[in-house]
């Protein structure tokens, strides 16, 4: 009888690996730093000026960049997963694909509606510059969870981490 052998790690599988592990060492890096100008004064800033001033969007801010780092963890272990051929790297690294496109769009939904107009009201262009470009990288943001979950969902990839070998 011939011992199967475990399946070759698709390349597909290795660039998403890879990517996914800069961008969440990078992610774990700056999201804690990210929520730190809500608590720290570093002078007057008036987009973390309206998010102080609004409960419900401080509340939302802070909840969204908590469950951002969590997520990004997630996408780090996930990844390690995809890199030792475990099945499960590829689920979480599909559920973090998933929950992250979510994410963005209730974040950018928020900008849109709450943030962008607040700083249109302050005649502000470089606030309202900020916003924009606010929404326009939240739009941006929607790239590698999208490619991650084409490339993961590829016949060749789903067979390789199908645990069936």
């Amino acid at each position: 009888m011939e011992a199967q052998t475990r399946p070759e790690r698709p390349v597909l599988a290795t660039v998403v690996a890879i990517v996914g592990l800069i961008f969440g060492i990078m992610g774990l890096c700056a999201g804690p730093m990210s929520l730190s100008i809500y608590f720290v004064d570093l002078g007057p800033n008036p987009v973390v000026d309206v998010v102080k001033n609004n409960q419900l969007l401080f509340f939302y801010t802070i909840a969204a960049g908590v469950m951002g780092v969590f997520l990004t963890l997630i996408e780090v272990v996930g990844c390690i997963g995809l890199l030792t051929m475990k099945p499960w790297g590829r689920t979480l690294t599909m559920f973090y694909a998933g929950a992250a496109l979510l994410l963005l769009l209730v974040g950018t939904g928020v900008n849109a509606a709450v943030i962008l107009p607040a700083m249109m009201s302050l005649n502000d262009p470089a606030a309202l510059g900020g916003a924009i470009g606010g929404v326009v990288g939240s739009c941006a943001g929607v790239v590698i969870p999208i490619g991650f979950l084409l490339a993961l969902t590829r016949p060749d990839v789903v067979a390789a981490y199908s645990g069936e070998f």
